[in-house]
């Protein structure tokens, strides 16, 4: 290969051209004139705007190229030698590189500064400035605890995690992205979300422990250190310097067998309640997220279509870039591999894309993977076979659609354009400043510091006195770093380590301690003649430090194939010691002599005899390069341990797992526990036979030199809605001889839930530093959200009842206390929910019970402080009649007029607990049609409270309505007053309903009087032709009223929507005349079905109209399908719901409530409930997709019986009973049940 060779980067920096003069006019694009600067090249425009004026001037191979990852072996040499200093590049390698695989760019080698900076540079100038468009790439490398280029090097995830503190670890994470940035690093494969569940899976070092809570708040923290701030001359919109990337999306933790890349089993409840909440909790604004090489319930992640689109873009709506995971081929270093005189192999590379074709067998061929993949909107990891590059054809033979790929384009564009890459993409000239400085040197002593755990110290055996004469330091662990640093990490990172037996003697230099060391044996064997030595030493010291534990390699050696106990496609059968490490410690112990045992692994280990018998045990999962002075330091007390567990500790392989958040009734007890005595006498029992279930150490778990005192508990509240805070403070005080660190920590059991939750849960904890002898209040904050679960509906409920909360220092707290969780009514915004009339050609029409009516419309009215029912209905009767009524803690409000229509004037009152409304049959089915008729004429105008008995005086106005089927009202607060829209087959009317009053709304009680009839303020004769099908009104404040309605005519060909503008001037609406605009927009169903039924709704934003479509998949099924009019845009978008409806549906509605869509579909079993976040609305910069989202966590159906049990039972009394006997529904920030007359059969779908 011919390279181009330059002595210095400076000499590149000030010499641009010289890098193009290495290429053939052939290989050059060519020269082309100015043209004006194309909106995505300008800075101060938004996000979006450039990535949708970026996307259309790409070629299709252009787009496939952002997808593929590459790397900068392809133009630089030798990058695996860290030794190679000579800045070079090859021409021809870089043009290849970038025309097939330039979105992303591999660069996490381990090299010289001055020749990694100088690759990137060569790299991001011939993209910026010798492309037809000028792309930046991503330039990425692992930082899962450290830039693994001769970088700082912290603690492993696992480690960082058991200091369960968030802000320290936001603060390491940003000195790895200041190590990273300069060189032009811009985007990090870190964090792991695992979950360290199974821990025979050798990556359980790289997660952050076995808890959802923990996992996904330490992850948050490292994202948001790694992102914050923006990179240097990058443009205002730029909002990260940084892409984290959050990873294995998702489950890839548990895989069975414990075997890394094996599938795993569970369900949806375990992955909504288990899997999910962290990435969801962490990396929604992570600018990156990599999928999982295993399978989750028989689904490969990589093309699990629910998992990736359904749940990550639509549900939660991510924007940013999502790859595929690859194997580690191009970390292989075979530089050091050949001189360590190490039998090379080569591991080979594959992507979970090729997996699905060679692992999985979901595909059979490279192209089938690639479609898959793409189709999930998700890039392509290099180090496999490079699947995608076969889209271009596949795309042209009209295998696959081109959209799947301008989809994934835009998310890589919109990270990089939110990185600011288009306008500074290239290292910094200052690179090498940020790389181990002293500040982040003594930040990663306190993590190694905080991270330690004292797990046991019999008889206060620790700390050690600096007053003694000898320690002995001893184990295969003790004298080295190199096999404790954790993987991801350089060769040659323990030469910037100390080691433990560093640590002793730089702690101990200056004392007259001495230090006695001896390995004893090594990590990998059974060899037992080093014990003498070990021995000796401990018998000729006061105490005797034990190290042992597990160990792993850096990315060279683990790859090439050295042994470890640990790390990627490390598995074990085994959780205790390997080899001969075991003995080594009971014949120290056997000395007699105070024997502390120091497990430094990346994992919990499982050794019972150690537990029962050493005097003090520490954990230190694999530190950072200051692990080894910080354990020293621990030991003999110049720092008090304050480390937790992140993951628990079983007593053996066979009784895991044993995390502690085991769900209810999976942890059966009994009397005693089996056991083999140390003389090997054998004690039977059960649960299990010869062990026990409980774990060594469980999650939470870890002691400090001082005495923490918890006392006087408090809750802010004891009753409280699913939307409310629970504030929970304890006074903790430290009742020691020292200073300490505390790890305050809550945890909740739901008493009582419909499905089984977990036994308890984490949901708060706090990390607080408390002088020896003082008290401090610590306060917690957990969102009563957080409590939901995933239901038999599928849904995600927040369920009323009782909670149990505990703090403490551990998950076995000290004090506890309960709450309530309880339904209520909130009812901001104005609704209206209606059924559809009632045909008497209907077959099913003869089956309704009660009197039989041919229309009935039902309006919900929703105030600040009431709900207000109103039913009109015509039937057979032989005339009108209309009931309004207003529900308030068991009363019952109701004013009528037998022959017209009233509307009631509501009187505010506080509700202080659940309202049931329930229809006019229900209610009132006591009541004859005589009884209700001398009602309405005894009230003459006045309202009466039919279950009190007690009159309640409301102001009633009468309205006369038009005498045909077709009538539809709506009632609504506008300019101060109360509007009713009449609407006929011909004609739309205003009507003000109160023209003399001169305060809306009277007073609290209104008088019945003498006043004025209602007045028309506008009517509008239109072309709307009896075939009508709908209507619906919105309210502008003061100058505006707004009618549409959606008709089919001779006239318009189709389904139209017809809006009709009442334009009010600048005073009241009551007291001006409207002028009329009309507007007519086409209504397109998408689907290209028959939409059947069509209605129409208002929210702030624009118009939502909608209808069903009948056996919309040929299976018989029916599918409700919306589309939004912005018509003050003129735009018309279809909303991405697709409810396929019940087959026994009686009737749909539909509120709006904000952005919200909230479904009612009633069934014989009850009503169903959907809700959709996020419909529509102004779009962002940075939501060019406006997904109507289905909320994760509402309950599917009310019963007919669970309305009537609270109704009975007294909602506003609070009785938990019905609360706990109820299903209930979550309606924004509280519980609405709404009861429908209507039976199975009774209702055609209208």
């Amino acid at each position: 290969m011919a390279f181009v060779r330059l002595s210095t980067l400076a000499c590149f920096l000030a010499t641009v051209q010289p890098l193009a003069s290495a290429w053939s006019d052939a290989e050059l694009p060519e020269k082309r004139a100015p043209k004006p600067t194309p909106l995505y090249k300008n800075p101060k425009a938004k996000i979006e705007d450039r990535v949708n004026d970026l996307l259309p001037r790409m070629t299709l191979e252009e787009k496939v190229a952002q997808l593929i990852q590459g790397d900068i072996n392809g133009w630089t040499p030798n990058p695996n030698d860290p030794l190679d200093t000579t800045m070079s590049y090859n021409a021809t390698g870089l043009v290849e590189m970038m025309k097939y695989k330039g979105g992303s760019i591999w660069a996490g080698y381990q090299m010289p500064y001055d020749k990694l900076a100088y690759t990137i540079e060569v790299g991001q100038r011939y993209l910026m400035e010798n492309t037809t468009l000028g792309i930046p790439a991503l330039i990425q490398s692992e930082g899962l605890h450290g830039f693994p280029n001769n970088g700082t090097i912290w603690p492993s995830p696992i480690g960082l995690a058991a200091s369960f503190d968030p802000d320290l670890m936001k603060k390491a994470a940003a000195t790895i992205s200041d190590e990273a940035e300069g060189f032009g690093i811009n985007q990090l494969f870190a964090p792991v979300l695992d979950l360290g569940r199974e821990l025979r899976w050798g990556r359980v070092e790289e997660g952050l422990g076995e808890d959802p809570f923990l996992t996904g708040t330490m992850a948050l923290a490292y994202v948001e250190g790694v992102q914050a701030g923006s990179r240097r001359n990058t443009s205002s919109t730029a909002i990260a310097r940084m892409a984290a990337t959050c990873k294995h999306f998702a489950a890839f933790g548990s895989p069975q067998g414990g075997l890394n890349c094996a599938p795993v089993a569970g369900g949806e409840r375990e992955l909504r309640s288990i899997y999910l909440p962290p990435f969801k909790k962490a990396c929604l604004d992570s600018l990156a997220i990599m999928t999982a090489y295993s399978s989750y319930d028989g689904v490969p992640a990589a093309g699990n279509n629910h998992l990736l689109v359904d749940i990550l873009r639509k549900e939660w709506g991510y924007k940013y870039w999502v790859v595929s995971v690859a194997s580690l081929k191009h970390f292989f270093q075979e530089y050091y591999i050949l001189n360590l005189g190490i039998l090379k192999w080569d591991f080979g590379g594959f992507s979970s894309i090729d997996m699905l074709q060679t692992q999985h067998q979901v595909c059979d061929s490279r192209e089938c993977s690639a479609r898959l993949g793409v189709q999930q909107y998700q890039g392509e990891m290099g180090g496999g076979t490079y699947t995608y590059l076969t889209l271009v054809d596949q795309v042209k033979k009209g295998l696959i659609s081109q959209s799947y790929i301008d989809e994934t384009v835009k998310y890589i564009l919109r990270t990089k354009f939110s990185l600011g890459l288009f306008e500074n993409p290239y290292p910094y000239k200052d690179y090498k400043s940020k790389i181990r400085t002293p500040a982040t040197l003594q930040l990663l002593k306190q993590m190694d510091e905080d991270q330690i755990i004292l797990l046991k110290n019999a008889g206060n055996t620790l700390p050690l006195s600096k007053s003694i004469s000898s320690v002995a330091v001893i184990g295969p662990s003790a004298g080295q770093v190199l096999k404790q640093s954790s993987d991801y990490v350089f060769h040659g990172a323990n030469l910037n380590g100390i080691s433990p037996l560093d640590g002793f003697k730089k702690l101990l230099a200056g004392t007259n301690v001495k230090v006695n060391y001896a390995e004893g044996a090594k990590l990998w064997s059974n060899d037992e003649s080093g014990f003498p030595e070990a021995v000796s030493a401990a018998e000729n010291s006061d105490a005797a430090v034990v190290v042992v534990g597990t160990w792993t390699r850096d990315q060279t050696e683990l790859w090439a194939g050295l042994n470890a106990t640990t790390g990627e496609h490390v598995d074990v059968a085994d959780l205790g010691l390997v080899g001969a490490s075991l003995k080594l410690v009971q014949e120290i112990k056997a000395t007699g002599k105070p024997t502390i045992v120091v497990f430094i692994s990346g994992r919990p280990v499982s050794e019972p005899w150690i537990a029962d018998h050493a005097d003090a045990i520490v954990q230190q999962f694999y530190p950072g390069e200051m692990g080894g002075l910080a354990l020293a330091e621990v030991i003999f007390g110049d720092v008090n341990p304050s480390g937790k567990m992140p993951v628990s500790a079983p007593r053996d392989v066979g009784t895991a797992p044993a995390f502690y958040n085991w769900l209810k009734a999976s942890r059966p007890t009994w009397p005693g526990a089996g056991k083999v005595l140390d003389n090997g006498t054998l004690i039977f029992d059960h649960y299990y036979v010869l062990d026990s279930p409980v774990p060594l150490w469980s999650f939470g778990d870890g002691l400090s030199y001082t005495t923490f005192k918890y006392s006087n508990l408090r809750l802010s509240k004891t009753k409280l809605k699913a939307s409310d805070t629970l504030t929970v403070t304890v006074s903790v005080s430290n009742t020691g001889s020292r200073d300490g660190k505390e790890v305050v920590q809550a945890y909740v059991t739901d008493q009582v839930s419909t499905v089984v939750t977990p036994n308890q849960s984490l949901e708060g904890f706090k990390k607080v530093n408390i002088p020896k002898g003082k008290t401090v209040d610590v306060s917690i904050s957990i969102p009563i959200q957080q409590l939901q679960v995933w239901t038999s509906s599928n849904k995600f409920v927040v369920e009323p009842g009782v909670f149990d909360i505990k703090i403490g220092s551990s998950s076995a707290a000290v004090l506890q206390s309960n709450f309530t969780v309880v339904p209520v009514l909130v009812t901001s915004g104005a609704a209206a929910v209606r059924f559809p009339p009632f045909h008497p050609s209907s077959s099913s029409h003869r089956d309704h019970p009660g009197p039989t009516h041919t229309h009935m419309t039902v309006s919900l009215l929703s105030l600040p402080d009431e709900l207000i029912l109103i039913i009109f209905d015509v039937g057979d009767l032989g005339f009108e009649d209309a009931v309004a009524f207003t529900l308030t803690c068991n009363r019952l409000y109701i004013a009528c007029n037998c022959k017209a229509f009233w509307f009631v004037i509501a009187e505010t009152m506080r509700r202080t607990g659940i309202v049931i409304a329930t229809p006019l049959f229900e209610t009132l089915q006591s009541l004859s049609v005589s009884d209700l008729r001398r009602a309405c004429e005894r009230a003459q105008g006045t309202a009466i409270n039919l279950k009190a008995g007690a009159p309640v005086l409301r102001r009633c106005r009468e309205l006369v309505l038009p005498d045909e089927t077709h009538v539809r009202h709506f009632v609504l607060l506008h300019g101060g007053r109360h509007i009713i829209i009449v609407t006929s087959s011909h004609q739309v009317q205003l009507w003000d309903l109160e023209p003399d009053d001169q305060e809306a709304g009277g007073g609290s009680v209104i008088e019945a009087a003498e006043s004025q009839p209602p007045r028309l303020l506008a009517s509008h004769e239109s072309r709307i032709n009896p075939r009508t099908i709908d209507y619906s009104i919105v309210d502008s404040p003061d100058e505006e009223v707004v009618v549409a309605g959606i008709i089919e005519s001779d006239i318009f060909e189709g389904l139209w929507i017809h809006v009709f503008s009442f334009r009010f001037g600048k005073t009241r609406a009551g007291n001006s005349t409207p002028s009329i605009v009309t507007q007519d927009y086409g209504l397109t169903n998408p689907t290209n079905h028959s939409l059947h039924a069509p209605s129409i709704r208002f929210q702030e934003y624009g118009i939502v109209a909608y209808g069903y479509v009948p056996n919309y998949d040929g299976a018989g099924n029916d599918v409700l399908d919306m589309a939004f009019l912005d018509y003050r845009h003129s735009a018309v978008k279809r909303l991405q719901t697709d409810i396929v409806m019940p087959t026994d549906a009686d009737a749909y509605e539909i509120v709006m409530h904000g952005t919200d869509i909230v479904i009612f579909l009633a069934t014989s079993a009850g009503i169903h409930l959907y809700t959709y976040f996020n419909c529509f609305g102004q779009q962002t910069e940075d939501s060019d997709h406006s997904y109507c989202r289905l909320a994760p966590d509402w309950r599917e159906v009310l019963p007919w019986e669970a309305a009537a049990d609270l109704a009975e039972n007294g909602a506003c009394a609070q009785d938990l009973n019905a609360y706990q006997r109820a299903a209930v529904w979550k309606v924004d920030m509280g519980i609405i049940g709404v009861r429908s007359s209507f039976r199975s059969g009774s209702i055609p779908k209208h």
